[in-house]
């Protein structure tokens, strides 16, 4: 199993970060994360196809990732490059 981060930096400043991790042939993509003022750029854009570059070296075939249903701007980044939704997952919390 392989795993590294991408880090983005804007203006020589940071700008974004992910988690990508590859196993069996899949990169997958988890908590990518742009800082607000750095948002709607192509910031997220540009990681995504870092991760899939990267993911591609390692040997990975294929690439996911993670996002909530209500997350309606990444959803819309994912639909536009060409992604779409195969399942779904939801978080659970203890009562107080």
């Amino acid at each position: 199993e392989r795993k590294t981060a991408v880090l983005a930096r804007w203006n020589e400043k940071p700008a974004g970060a992910a988690y990508v991790g590859v196993h069996d042939k899949i990169c997958m993509v988890h908590g990518l994360v742009v800082l607000p003022h750095q948002r709607r750029q192509g910031v997220a854009e540009w990681m995504m196809r870092r991760a899939a570059m990267w993911g591609q070296a390692q040997g990975a075939t294929h690439i996911a990732v993670l996002c909530v249903d209500d997350n309606a701007g990444a959803n819309a980044l994912y639909r536009a490059l060409g992604f779409a939704a195969v399942g779904g997952y939801h978080y659970r919390v203890l009562p107080d």
